[in-house]
């Protein structure tokens, strides 16, 4: 039995107007090796490929083919702090980052923070030294 990817001497692909809704991630194997690939008149849809792809038949191989490797981790978060001014948004970063640094570093309850506030948007970097978070919201 052997898969598309595996059909190292096809130059050529034409798959167009077969109503097909998914491609299979092995197809990204051929990625330059095609001097042709046609998929036109799919009903591939932007829900199964980001839109930038599918006007490519390159890049949606290229992309096929990155999905091939697997998915991998991605160790970066975003966090927004939205609200009212003077509720607390500076002084909750600067106690996250902090902890997220050492997660055994004291809460410094009994210190007084400067009340001062942020004017515009401000953008901080905090590393983390630990794999595990657990975030808990309620409301």
């Amino acid at each position: 039995n052997v898969g598309i990817g595996q059909l190292t001497t096809l130059t050529s692909l034409d798959i167009s107007n077969n109503a097909l809704e998914d491609l299979p991630l092995t197809l990204g194997a051929l990625e330059g090796r095609l001097n042709t690939f046609c998929y036109q008149g799919n009903d591939l849809s932007v829900v199964n490929f980001p839109g930038s792809v599918l006007r490519n038949g390159q890049e949606l191989l290229a992309y096929l083919n990155a999905r091939l490797g697997g998915d991998k981790p991605v160790y970066r978060m975003k966090l927004m702090m939205v609200g009212e001014e003077n509720v607390g948004k500076t002084t909750l970063v600067k106690v996250l980052s902090k902890r997220w640094r050492d997660p055994n570093a004291p809460l410094d309850d009994d210190k007084v923070i400067e009340n001062r506030s942020t004017d515009g948007i401000d953008i901080k970097t905090a590393p983390v030294s630990y794999t595990h978070l657990r975030a808990h919201e309620t409301g």
